[in-house]
């Protein structure tokens, strides 16, 4: 690695290098909204595994060390009932199972608006849950695209383990 006008630059092996020592490892990645840690997913992606803090508006960070969050892991966010709106990094991919469950305070979701695959009761027991909105590219909302008239419905599915089975969720062709 070396530095260039104070911009990081990685050649594939210190890439390929931090990837193998780093994989298994959890680490912390730490901001204003709190404590959020994270490990190496196999695509040489990150992985955010848990979070510690008391703000009521969080978002997860896109990357940290300029490597992309890609997924939330298992039980992530599992009974954070402090966090009345959530927002995702714009590169999610998959969300795992119970990890937003139990977010009794919950109002707001924001997610990218692209293809992703959902977990398990991944919104398990959001009960003021209102809106999700999606995401543009660039992480801004499309205000246009909030959907609260459907909220109650899709929360319903998504909250029903007889309904809604894990699978891939996108925006339309």
């Amino acid at each position: 690695m070396f530095t260039e006008s104070n911009v990081l630059i990685y050649n594939d092996e210190d890439v390929k290098s931090k990837f193998l020592t780093q994989r298994m490892s959890i680490m912390q990645y730490e901001n204003l909204q709190g404590i959020f840690t994270y490990q190496f997913d196999t695509d040489s992606t990150i992985a955010i595994t848990g979070y510690e803090g008391n703000h009521r508006y969080v978002k997860i960070p896109d990357e940290i060390d300029q490597v992309p969050v890609t997924i939330v892991e298992n039980k992530a966010f599992l009974s954070q009932k402090n966090i009345e709106k959530l927002i995702l990094p714009s590169h999610t991919k998959r969300i795992g199972d119970w990890a937003f469950a139990h977010m009794t305070e919950l109002t707001t979701l924001e997610i990218p608006a692209s293809e992703i695959l959902l977990g398990k009761q991944a919104l398990m027991d959001c009960p003021k849950l209102e809106e999700i909105g999606l995401l543009n590219p660039a992480g801004d909302s499309y205000e246009d695209l909030f959907i609260p008239h459907y909220t109650a419905s899709i929360m319903q599915v998504l909250k029903d383990p007889l309904l809604f089975t894990p699978q891939t969720v996108g925006t339309p062709e």
